[in-house]
């Protein structure tokens, strides 16, 4: 009589099927294997994913005659992806749950639950703002308005002066009390211009949650004397840094920072290998701990982000996204999921690239949050949901949408082959 086999995947992998592709991923130890244009291993995985198998299928002995399954059961071993089970040894067909994942109390869910409300602890989703508190700004950086657009960075207005109102920012503290600790971030211009810069101190200086203070390293030494006011607050002070540099202001800067008793990162801001050169001979002379590094792109420099950002199957490998990561990924931009940004001009918007979602003063963050939990893209712009990331098996395994991205106009930053 022949033997037969249990085959089953453990929950802990991942799995994904496009068209004539299928990828495994181990979410333990990083492992992938992947295969394109098999017949008898795609549908092996269909049935394996079909509801009423659970990730656990039957095979017969002459299956392994088949070199392809065969080999594919062999590596699914060899990588703890799973096992086979002798039927003969087991009482029925073994169960497991594979995992599932939903937002807790999402607006949509709740809309259909009579017993629960709508607005159930939506503010729990809340988990930073950015104030962007004026536009003011003597500097006249190259960057300055397109820089933020790809990661958190200062700008200065193009033409009409702005400060949020600090009655409106008042208001905003107000509800931010009631939420979970929520980060805050203010930024500018030059945050120190803000007309009302004592008072705005005073108004968040009650939260008990993460501040972090953006100042650009010309104007950190422009105010160095008045950087004193961050000490013991428990605040973050970050402080962008754009090429050419001024080395002797650099160095009072770096000098200024390490007398200070507050966390401080300098972000260098490089578009090609020259400048991460001239960064490094700058460091060999200035001391600064732990600096960053934010890529630019001016649009002409694709060439170095090809080399540098975009990722690839090894990358990924050696990160080794969590399942918890993965199935986020399938739902929500975790990069995005919970923020709002706050213009100067008092418009609030869920991504920096995105448009307004109200009027600081006008709507709450309530309605704010209602708002894009029910209807909006920002929190909920996936790779599953553009293309050509969701044709590939790696749209939940890459890292999340950012604004390199929008600005790049290319949703895929990745040298991975794309069905």
């Amino acid at each position: 009589m022949k033997k037969e086999y249990w085959f089953f995947i453990d929950t802990y992998v991942h799995i994904s099927v496009k068209k004539s592709t299928v990828l495994f991923y181990n979410s333990y130890n990083g492992k992938i294997l992947r295969y394109s244009d098999n017949p008898a291993i795609l549908k092996l995985t269909r049935r394996l994913l079909a509801p009423k198998n659970l990730r656990i299928i039957r095979l017969r002995e002459e299956d392994f005659d088949n070199p392809s399954i065969r080999e594919f059961v062999g590596y699914i071993r060899e990588y703890f992806m799973g096992d086979v089970i002798d039927i003969s040894l087991t009482e029925g067909k073994p169960i497991q749950t594979p995992p599932t994942v939903k937002i807790q109390k999402d607006v949509k869910y709740l809309a259909g639950d009579e017993s629960r409300s709508v607005g159930e602890d939506l503010m729990q989703y809340l988990s930073e703002v950015s104030l962007y508190i004026t536009n003011r700004c003597g500097l006249d950086c190259d960057i300055c308005t397109r820089a933020y657009r790809q990661f958190p960075c200062c700008t200065k207005g193009k033409s009409k002066i702005r400060d949020l109102d600090i009655e409106d920012i008042k208001g905003l503290v107000h509800e931010v009390k009631g939420c979970l600790p929520v980060n805050l971030n203010i930024l500018g211009g030059d945050i120190f211009m803000y007309p009302k810069w004592e008072e705005l101190l005073a108004v968040i200086a009650p939260l008990q949650t993460g501040k972090t203070y953006f100042l650009h390293y010309l104007n950190a030494v422009t105010h160095r004397h008045r950087l004193k006011v961050f000490n013991g607050s428990g605040s973050r002070l970050k402080i962008p840094v754009n090429l050419p540099v001024d080395e002797g202001k650099l160095k009072i800067a770096a000098d200024t920072a390490a007398a200070l008793e507050v966390d401080t990162v300098f972000g260098f801001i490089i578009r090609d290998e020259n400048d991460f050169e001239k960064v490094e001979t700058l460091l060999s002379q200035v001391h600064i701990d732990n600096p960053e590094f934010h890529a630019f792109y001016d649009g002409t420099n694709l060439d170095f982000f090809q080399e540098n950002i975009f990722v690839d199957e090894e990358e990924i490998e050696s990160v080794r996204p969590s399942l918890q990561d993965i199935h986020a990924r399938g739902k929500v931009n975790p990069l995005k999921f919970g923020h709002l940004l706050v213009s100067a001009s008092g418009h609030i918007l869920a991504d920096v690239n995105a448009s307004s979602l109200g009027i600081l003063g006008k709507h709450s963050l309530y309605d704010i949050v209602l708002k894009e939990m029910s209807g909006g893209i920002s929190w909920r712009k996936s790779r599953t949901k553009v293309m050509p990331c969701k044709r590939c098996t790696f749209e939940m395994l890459c890292p999340p949408i950012t604004g390199y991205n929008t600005v790049i106009g290319k949703n895929n930053l990745c040298r991975i082959f794309i069905p």
